[in-house]
């Protein structure tokens, strides 16, 4: 059984105030951890934190904390608890309060002169850091950061894009939930294993004509709904002379193919501008 079920806030009143002190059930008698047990030595250390926090959380005068601490003694120590492990692992409120530290602090770069500033600033509870130099070799090698860099059209994940043909008008629209170089990788593939399915196959077929698979233009990504991701697959077969087997949309819908957003990325300049 635990300890802390048996006990609680009592208040008492003496001299027109109030005080608190631990209550314990007289029903009911404090049994603890066996220290003999073999449960964890952590376990046992909660046991005495647990019960020594409360003298301070609890009682509200010197006297009430003298009595609950002599107490918690004798029923850890019938409980096979060393005092010295006790008293060792006693629960300290100077321990745990720490004092109010200023945390302003100054980042300036590193050199054997700016030593001295970082001592100056301390005398006003500042703390300082250094940072290192970037050398030219680091910067040649990184002229440009990631973030700069953009992403090309087949670069895109969750898209709708289009794949034109070489020889005539005609254009395949697709929707993808992945990058779309990986779906122009299953184009090929189709068109290498002829697969009859595939509607690019079944164009170069017929016609002979080849399918830029190398330039595909991106014209919506990010567009992680798969619902959102057909509907404006529909939309832009309907705009695009396409060899898709298209929804064919409500004339209510026809309005606002003149009002799609635009592309949320700056496109390859070598590729087609998007709708």
């Amino acid at each position: 059984m635990n300890g802390s079920a048996t006990a609680g806030h009592l208040f008492i009143k003496t001299d027109e105030s109030y005080h608190t002190t631990v209550y314990y059930k007289k029903s009911i008698k404090p049994s603890y951890l066996l220290f003999d047990s073999y449960n964890p030595i952590g376990h046992k250390l909660t046991v005495v934190r647990t019960l020594t926090k409360r003298i301070h959380t609890h009682c509200s005068t010197p006297a009430f904390k003298k009595i609950e601490k002599t107490t918690i003694i004798s029923n850890l120590t019938s409980r096979g608890y060393p005092l010295p492990f006790i008293l060792r692992h006693s629960f300290n409120p100077s321990k745990h309060t720490q004092p109010a530290v200023n945390r302003n602090t100054c980042i300036i770069p590193y050199s054997f002169e700016n030593q001295s500033i970082a001592h100056s600033l301390k005398k006003f509870g500042l703390r300082t850091f250094f940072t290192n130099h970037l050398s030219i070799g680091q910067i040649l090698q990184n002229p440009i950061t990631r973030s700069n860099i953009k992403k090309r059209p087949d670069q895109q994940p969750y898209a709708i894009y289009s794949i034109g043909c070489q020889d005539c008008n005609a254009k395949y629209v697709g929707e993808t939930g992945r990058f779309i170089y990986n779906r122009i990788s299953e184009h090929n593939r189709n068109i290498i294993n002829r697969d009859p399915r595939s509607l690019i196959f079944q164009h170069t077929s017929k016609t002979g004509h080849a399918f830029n698979l190398s330039d595909p233009t991106c014209h919506y990504n990010n567009i992680k709904s798969k619902y959102q991701r057909l509907l404006l697959e529909s939309f832009v077969s309907h705009d695009l002379n396409s060899i898709n087997r298209r929804i064919e949309l409500p004339s209510q819908y026809h309005s606002f193919r003149k009002k799609q957003p635009s592309p949320s990325f700056s496109p390859d300049p070598s590729s087609s501008s998007p709708v």
